[in-house]
């Protein structure tokens, strides 16, 4: 369940195995004034990502089963650069400083660091943080056509398309993660819950309809693809 985040302290998710490393961490945000969500694996970590919405990720390296790199390269793939990392690691070469750069961390800190370092490059992040974060408030369709989250309806044109709730919502699932496919299952548990008692077809018709909309906007471009056996991906027009 997500948690409710508090007013004026941001939510950073620290991705550490060690927990001694992982208490001076969380010591030092919050003494900073972070609100803090731990978490030991990469796996766990991208699913604390997308239900929570962290302003910064403080990501260890080396983690068990799937590495840090393997969760910023996947975090970069599946949500563009909407999540702010600032990678650890115990490895001093060049390369791994490198190699940790080009897959998408914002930054990087070598452990052991000093706890006045760590703070001044959490304090830079977050201020880049609440840039990026205002931007993925709109997010571009083309042709005139945002979604507006705040206001939760899609603008064209000085008006608005008139959309259900679960459209909506179906539609920002997607096109938060533009390019990830999902099945109509997760779909399914996304947008209506787990504990929705329905068949894939609900999302075929809202899917259905929602492109319907979006045609009146947007022409024949269609920014939500099926994907033959799976289920529906999201892409990006490129004007947009």
């Amino acid at each position: 369940m997500k948690e409710s985040h508090e007013a004026g302290r941001p939510l950073v998710l620290v991705v550490e195995d060690e927990p001694q490393v992982r208490s001076i961490i969380r010591m030092n945000l919050e003494a900073s004034g972070c609100q803090v969500i731990e978490c030991e694996t990469g796996a766990e970590a991208l699913d604390v990502v997308q239900e929570q919405e962290p302003e910064l990720i403080v990501l260890d390296l080396m983690l068990p089963g799937l590495s840090g790199l393997d969760v910023c390269r996947r975090l970069r793939e599946e949500r563009g650069q909407r999540d702010l990392i600032l990678m650890l690691t115990a490895l001093a070469e060049e390369v791994d400083v490198v190699l940790g750069l080009e897959v998408g961390a914002d930054d990087y800190l070598t452990k052991p660091f000093g706890a006045r370092e760590f703070r001044a490059r959490v304090r830079a992040l977050l201020r880049r943080a609440r840039v990026t974060k205002a931007a993925y408030r709109i997010i571009p369709l083309g042709e005139g056509t945002d979604i507006d989250l705040d206001q939760r309806i899609v603008v064209h044109g000085g008006g608005e398309l008139s959309m259900t709730g679960k459209e909506f919502d179906l539609l920002v699932h997607l096109a938060q993660r533009p390019g990830r496919v999902f099945s109509r299952q997760e779909l399914l548990n996304a947008v209506w819950g787990m504990d929705f008692v329905g068949i894939d077809r609900t999302v075929d018709t809202h899917v259905t309809r929602v492109r319907k909309k979006l045609r009146a906007a947007l022409g024949e471009s269609e920014v939500i693809e099926t994907v033959h056996g799976i289920g529906y991906r999201f892409r990006r027009p490129v004007e947009a």
